[in-house]
């Protein structure tokens, strides 16, 4: 969850946070303007990938270090408060890695032309997430015929949809690139 919601639903990890809601303003705005959302998809593609290219903004690294600073302390503190596993050097390392890698493929999917979204089911309270054989897989290992009505009990990887084609184009276009992986309660 807070890989998604820190990485992968952000508009351009790195950016300023002003200057992310500025992109993402544009964005919207140019879609109440453009006959096609290929044409924005196209905008997008190309700013963010003049953006992406090395060296093109200097605080981009800064910004990027803030953001797995925090997803890693984070990471840690809700691991220090649900084990009793003492912490060293070595697991932030290996998590900052993983971190840092997440928020190159995020960089990677929001510079397609297509648009990629994480699908994300968050379990909270008593709200009621039903199992949609489309877009999730079950690892409890039960056949997905059975699966069908079913509450989720929790999330424990996100999904991946990916709207359009390669060119941008075609945003009827709906496929699921990866089904996220849930846990479904009990017959």
């Amino acid at each position: 969850m807070l890989l998604v919601k820190r990485v992968f639903q952000r508009y351009f990890v790195g950016l300023p946070e002003e200057r992310e809601k500025e992109l993402a303003g544009f964005e919207a705005w140019l879609a109440t303007t453009a006959n096609s959302g290929g044409d924005v998809n196209q905008w997008r593609s190309s700013t963010l990938g003049l953006i992406n290219k090395k060296g093109s903004l200097d605080n981009l690294g800064v910004k990027t270090e803030e953001v797995a600073a925090t997803v890693v302390r984070e990471a840690m503190d809700i691991l220090h408060d649900i084990t009793d596993v003492e912490q060293d050097g070595g697991r932030e390392v290996a998590l900052r890695a993983l971190v840092i890698e997440a928020i190159t493929l995020s960089r990677m999917l929001r510079v397609q032309k297509a648009s990629f979204k994480p699908i994300m089911t968050v379990v909270e309270g008593h709200q009621i997430n039903i199992f949609d054989a489309e877009t999730m897989d079950d690892i409890g290992g039960e056949d997905e015929e059975t699966l069908e009505g079913r509450d989720i009990l929790c999330m424990t990887f996100p999904g991946v949809l990916k709207e359009g084609d390669e060119n941008g184009q075609r945003m009827q276009l709906r496929n699921i690139i990866a089904r996220a992986k849930v846990l479904c309660s009990p017959d």
